[in-house]
């Protein structure tokens, strides 16, 4: 008699081990917090040409600049200051004030988000594109020609202030539709 094969899917949560200056992580690896300190993480990696959807809820926005989402190259240590989502050369970030950032350099981008807003991350690894939905409404190509090799992360600014948000890579329903043509999740 033969075994059969499983079908269950392992989808990405925040690596424990691709975390800086983070309390502890809860909720199955699935949330993060900072309290009064700088930090961030990172989920597993993003597959090049595929395009992505997750979704992140904003669970505590912060003061000052806030919470920044977007995707990393594992390239610098995210959450040590310096070096934000965003600072480097290797990061690109939409942050509460509703900018961009990427290499240090910061652009109006988006509308600004707050706690229990929802943060939609749609990478498209074959043209190189990154754009961000807010609570289902798209907010534009943030940036083009972003390389592959990245991980969906999260970070809190210099400015001392807690934050808070939870990932879903698919484990659970999408808070909204997933955008025509991308893959439904992320998963290990």
């Amino acid at each position: 008699m033969f075994g059969a094969l499983s079908n269950q899917r392992k989808y990405s949560t925040w690596d424990p081990a691709k975390t800086i200056n983070i309390p502890g992580l809860t909720n199955n690896n699935k949330t993060i917090s900072t309290v009064a300190a700088s930090g961030g993480s990172t989920g597993t990696i993003l597959a090049a040409f595929v395009k992505v959807y997750v979704e992140i809820n904003i669970d505590l926005r912060g003061t000052g600049t806030g919470i920044a989402v977007g995707v990393w190259d594992n390239g610098s240590n995210i959450g040590t200051p310096p070096n934000f989502l965003g600072s480097g050369a290797g990061s690109w970030a939409y942050n509460a004030t509703g900018s961009k950032v990427h290499s240090g350099s910061s652009a109006g981008y988006g509308a600004t988000f707050t706690t229990g807003d929802n943060i939609g991350i749609m990478y498209d690894g074959g043209a190189g594109t990154l754009e961000f939905r807010l609570n289902g409404t798209s907010q534009g190509v943030a940036y083009t020609g972003v390389t592959s090799g990245l991980y969906i992360a999260a970070s809190s600014d210099a400015t001392g202030n807690a934050v808070g948000c939870t990932i879903n890579c698919g484990a659970t329903a999408f808070v909204y539709a997933v955008p025509s043509g991308y893959n439904s999740g992320l998963f290990s």
